[in-house]
């Protein structure tokens, strides 16, 4: 918009052509002729009653009231010249009639901007008369017009209006037109409000009308609402917007063209009665999340008309009491998303006789579309006499519906209600590709009418598993099977794989058969049964010859599998599920999972690895008990005996104090998590331990240390893929014996232990699938034992020593048999196992003494290979009762693991020593993490 210009050329007409802003002149008299007079000037005339013509360049009223309420404003009344207006900061305008845009090729513009800005229309205000017109309101300012108001009026003129900002409205009387003779678009958005009596948009033969109403807060409010009178229409409601009025007129006279759409979420569109389509082309559009509310939508009113009316997206809502179908062509698509779309209004085909609507006979072309998506029909729908067109998605018949059916491929047919009366028989047609799923176990679907099967057409039949119930079709006149399948669909739960089920029953005549069945059961086939003369179809179920191995897929379930084969069928609730589960790959090997007990196998491993911990511990004593420590926290003595002299060969690598003493005692609390990856055929598997070990231990003969110790810990353990967890309480006994040798470059060191730990073991683990299900729960013993040797060579490098190492241990593992407790055969007898695991390791262990100011702490590091042999596939054999004995792996004990470990000591007093230490073991699928914390006091 250009800056404000004035031409002053009369004495009571404003006309602008050069740069000036009226603004707060008060009651000031202005005497002024630009150009030609020397500025300033005045003259008597007070400004608050000055019209308002701008015919070329720009004016400002900022903060000024001017009222003229007998004259015009006019902004544009020159061909081929632009002109605007202003009125911002509270300025206000008064006037008789408002005109932005008056002549043809003229240009107007009007902006009205702030709070408390106004411009005040006592008859009429036209927005592109002949010319083009723009009108902007904006940020809480308010515009009123009278009697009658136009945007885009005259035949080729153009008119813009926007209303934007909270607070922004445009108010005004009886009518206003968008779109009248020309094109006509207004915008409302950001809050921005129009309120009236009746809103014509695109209201004559010529004209064209827009408006698009957006965002949260933006709003319509008038009485009557017309989108395409004589002319064209497109109106949008959308992002939350709201838009309400007592009655919509769409499409209203022969020619014309409605649209109206409503998305987005929040975006609300309320009325009374709709009449879409009286002798025009109307279309209404629901999408989104939109909102549509209406006691009453009559659609395709008149003959010639042409009405739809469209559900798309998801979450869109068309509330309708009640839609009537006319003597037009009338169109109800749904054609969403969502998983269940319900739609609980009456559908009901009627005629008009002169202005008066009439029941009972259909004149008019009545169609239902379903189009994508799953709709419920609730309402009564049997005075609905068109027809019904099940293209896409499924169709649920939840009351009643009259006229025919046809389902189409790709489109599915259901529900428990009924098509046709008695008084007005429907005929219901499932072509080549479609599928007829009536979906209810208690009573079926109703045709008053006739049923035919077309070849490639398909019948979807859920059973009960706990009864001889189906799904069922009642057929009142004739059922013609002209090829097609039956496709049954078992719902969840344990079935009686030797029922028998009906399907259909036909009141009049039975004809042809369906060319076969079919089953998404994997264990079972299905089987028609016909009786023509009784006019039924059965469907029974026996077992077929797919062995359960047959679906297996990893070594587990092959195994499991095998052995399930070998159960009887009689009364076994458990095999009565397997045979019943659907042809699913997926789900018939989580169920195999679920029953294998991998959890019984996986935790040998994991106490196989937690007797390791006594094994290290065991060492870090003896290496303690000798020299200052190596590598992991020295276990340092609790108490010394008398002192005991040494050979001085051990000077450079060996603590004096510590080889003198005859006697000590010891602690050590440890700490660990351990995580192993599955595969296909085992899942994950993850375990915690923490614990203690303390001992005794004595001096004999010079350099040999020999000692007792006792340790208690605890193991949990899960594995979330197969729904198992478990704990072990371990109690712990063992000796050991050490020794060193001093050599010429350092000095040789001896360890070895033996112990044997009490596993005392709980588990529970859940079986579910296929309506199945069971908490299964075990209370066992199990023992390992562990014996080791480790050779090392310890070497002095200044403050430092090395010890290249290498250990040999040997763990033999026991579990006792068990059976499981729980409600079904899915309890497992477990047989007692016996492994025995060799693990050699080859390593580096370092030390040094930091020079931390006032503390030296000692740094310990060690970094090995461990390698295992013998059994480290960890295995658990069990049996159902009934069935013969099976074998599942569980997670193994790693083969090659990298382990590494490194701490810090701190002698706090001269007799007191804090350490504290990480642990860590890695390889293929495998994490371990954990700690050592010692606190010693000698004396």
């Amino acid at each position: 918009m250009k800056k404000p210009q004035m031409l002053l050329s009369s004495s009571s007409i404003l006309t602008l052509a050069f740069l000036m802003s009226i603004s707060a002149l008060d009651t000031a008299a202005a005497n002024c002729s630009l150009p030609g007079g020397s500025p300033p000037c005045f003259a008597s005339m007070a400004p608050s009653l000055l019209p308002v013509t701008v015919d070329e360049g720009a004016v400002e009223i900022n903060g000024f009231q001017v009222s003229h309420p007998s004259d015009n404003a006019i902004v544009g009344t020159t061909s081929g010249k632009q002109a605007s207006l202003v009125i911002s900061n509270g300025g206000t305008l008064e006037n008789l009639r408002g005109i932005v845009g008056d002549v043809a090729g003229s240009e107007g513009e009007v902006l009205v901007t702030g709070p408390n800005s106004a411009w005040n229309n006592i008859e009429r205000l036209i927005v592109g008369n002949d010319g083009v017109g723009t009108l902007s309101i904006e940020k809480g300012a308010k515009v009123t017009s009278g009697p009658f108001s136009a945007v885009g009026w005259g035949a080729g003129s153009v008119g813009n209006a926007t209303i934007t900002g909270t607070g922004s409205h445009w108010s005004f009387d009886y009518a206003m037109d968008i779109g009248s003779g020309g094109k006509g678009t207004m915008t409302i958005a950001d809050g921005g409000a129009l309120s009236g009596d009746d809103l014509f948009v695109g209201y004559d033969t010529d004209g064209q009308g827009s408006l698009l109403l957006k965002d949260k807060g933006s709003s319509i409010d008038v009485n009557e609402f017309y989108v395409g009178f004589y002319g064209k229409a497109d109106v949008k409601v959308e992002n939350g917007a709201e838009l309400k009025s007592a009655l919509i007129r769409l499409a209203t006279q022969a020619g014309s063209e409605g649209l109206l759409e409503v998305s987005g979420k929040g975006t609300v569109v309320t009325t009374g009665p709709i009449l879409a389509g009286t002798s025009g082309k109307s279309d209404i559009i629901v999408r989104d999340g939109g909102a549509l509310n209406t006691n009453s939508l009559r659609m395709g009113i008149l003959a010639g008309s042409n009405s739809s009316v469209t559900i798309s997206g998801s979450n869109a809502k068309l509330n309708a009491d009640e839609i009537w179908f006319g003597n037009g062509k009338s169109t109800l698509d749904f054609h969403h998303n969502n998983e269940l779309y319900e739609f609980s209004g009456k559908l009901i085909s009627k005629h008009i006789d002169g202005n008066t609507w009439k029941d009972g006979i259909t004149v008019g072309t009545h169609e239902l579309h379903q189009s994508s998506g799953k709709t419920l029909l609730s309402g009564d729908n049997s005075l609905f006499q068109g027809k019904t067109y099940v293209e896409g998605g499924t169709l649920l018949i939840g009351n009643k519906l009259g006229g025919d059916v046809l389902v189409s491929g790709g489109g599915a047919l259901g529900g428990s209600g009924a098509i046709g009366t008695t008084d007005a028989l429907s005929t219901v047609t499932i072509a080549s590709g479609g599928i007829l799923a009536p979906g209810n176990l208690n009573g079926g679907l109703t045709i008053n009418g006739d049923l035919i099967f077309a070849a490639g057409s398909s019948y979807q039949v859920n059973v009960d598993p706990k009864s001889n119930a189906s799904d069922h079709v009642y057929v009142s006149g004739k059922a013609s099977l002209n090829g097609g399948s039956v496709l049954h669909v078992g719902a969840s739960g344990n079935y009686n794989p030797f029922s028998t089920y009906r399907i259909l029953t036909v009141g009049n005549e039975l004809t042809g058969a369906f060319n076969g069945v079919t089953s998404n059961f994997a264990f079972l086939t299905p089987e028609l049964i016909y009786d023509y003369a009784k006019k039924t179809v059965d469907l029974k179920l026996s077992r077929n010859d797919m062995k359960f191995a047959n679906k297996a897929m990893t070594a587990n379930q092959r195994s499991l599998a095998g052995a399930l084969d070998t159960l009887k069928a009689d009364g076994n609730a458990l095999y009565t599920a397997l045979v019943t589960l659907g042809d699913d790959q997926a789900t018939i090997q989580s169920s195999f999972d679920a029953l294998s007990g991998e959890v019984h196998a996986s935790a040998k491993s994991a106490l196989i690895e937690n007797t390791l911990l006594t094994q290290n511990a065991i060492t870090n004593r003896l290496r303690s008990a000798f020299s200052e420590p190596v590598a992991t926290p020295p276990i340092e003595p609790l108490g010394y005996g008398p002192e005991r002299k040494q050979p001085t060969a051990f000077n450079s690598v060996v603590d004096k104090d510590r080889v003198a003493a005859t006697y000590g005692g010891w602690a050590q609390a440890y700490g660990h998590w351990l995580k192993q990856d599955g595969n296909s055929n085992v899942g994950e598997f993850s375990a915690s331990s923490g614990g203690f070990v303390a001992g005794i231990d004595n001096t004999i003969a010079d350099s040999w240390r020999v000692g007792v110790l006792a340790g208690y810990g605890q193991t949990s353990f899960h594995s979330n893929d197969r729904a198992s967890s478990g704990n072990s309480d371990n109690y712990t006994l063992g000796a050991y014996a050490g020794s060193q040798w001093a050599m010429s470059h350092g000095v040789l060191a001896f360890s070895s232990g033996i112990a044997y730990t009490w596993h005392q073991l709980e588990t529970e683990r859940s079986v579910a699938f296929n309506g199945f299900s069971d908490r299964l729960n075990a209370d066992y013993d199990a023992g390992s034992l562990v014996a080791f040797g480790e050779l090392g060579y310890k070497i002095a490098a200044g403050r430092s020593t090395f010890e290249p190492y290498a250990n040999l241990t040997n763990v033999y593992h026991k579990t006792n048999g068990f059976n499981e407790t729980g409600n079904t055969l899915a309890a497992l007898n477990v047989d007692s196992d016996k492994t025995n695991t060799v693990f050699t390791t080859l390593g580096l262990r370092a030390a040094t003494t930091l020079d931390l100011g006032n503390i030296s702490p000692k740094a310990r590091a060690d970094i090995g290979w461990r390698h295992a042999y013998g059994d480290v596939d960890s295995e658990s054999s069990a049996r159902f009762t009934g069935s013969d004995i099976f074998t599942v792996g569980g997670t193994p004990v790693a083969k090659d693991v990298a382990t590494l470990e490194a701490g810090l000591d701190f002698n706090l007093l001269p007799s007191t020593v804090l350490g504290v230490a990480y642990t860590g073991q890695f390889a293929k699928d495998v994490k371990q993490n954990g700690f050592n914390v010692k606190l010693a006091v000698s004396f």
